[in-house]
């Protein structure tokens, strides 16, 4: 506890107690974790001074930390590439520095996704393990399908889906990265279009 005695308009502190107490620390795996933590107080508390600033050391402190760095070759696409994964309050920033060969210079690329786009794919991957209990796999193009379905994509769903899927490459290559960082995060197992769900406690919890 902190306390604080006023002298003559000054303000001097007399004593401190126990500031784990007051700040929650030790209870955190992180400082990311911790900052988080403190923003959700903020928001409950409406303190929006406290928020700002908060969210500010937020996005400083990923800057500094990302989450992940690591060498990664992202299927489709010719040529390595550095593989970055950014928390936010309410999105994830995947940025990748790609070159396509020896004589180029790497290509910062930054692709967010929503935290709504995150919960729809988390629905799509839970509901479509469990309509598959039997099988040991479930396939991208059948979470893809009830993720166009959980955003309402309707563009896609019409007419003959796996080829409107594989036709758009943005989309399939936006929906593919979302896919390699579950598993990055250790929360499926993703191979040649082949995915199974590893932690059935899969939440958005887990990721942001």
């Amino acid at each position: 506890m902190v306390e604080i005695k006023y002298n003559r308009g000054i303000e001097r502190v007399e004593s401190v107690g126990n500031v784990t107490d007051v700040w929650g620390y030790k209870t955190c795996k992180s400082m990311r974790t911790f900052i988080e933590k403190h923003i959700r107080d903020a928001v409950k508390k409406q303190d929006i001074h406290s928020e700002v600033i908060l969210k500010g050391m937020l996005q400083a402190y990923n800057h500094f930390h990302p989450i992940i760095e690591s060498a990664v070759e992202i299927k489709g696409w010719h040529g390595k590439s550095s593989f970055e994964i950014v928390k936010g309050i309410d999105k994830l920033t995947i940025i990748k520095y790609q070159k396509k060969d020896k004589e180029t210079s790497p290509r910062e690329m930054r692709f967010e996704f929503t935290r709504e786009e995150l919960i729809s794919l988390i629905n799509s991957i839970k509901l479509c393990s469990e309509w598959a209990k039997e099988r040991e796999f479930i396939t991208t193009k059948e979470i893809a399908f009830q993720f166009c379905i959980e955003r309402n994509l309707t563009d896609f769903l019409m007419g003959d889906f796996r080829k409107n899927f594989y036709s758009n490459r943005i989309f399939h290559y936006r929906f593919t990265l979302m896919l390699d960082t579950l598993e990055k995060f250790g929360l499926i197992s993703y191979n040649a279009g082949k995915i199974k769900l590893l932690n059935n406690q899969l939440n958005i919890q887990m990721i942001l």
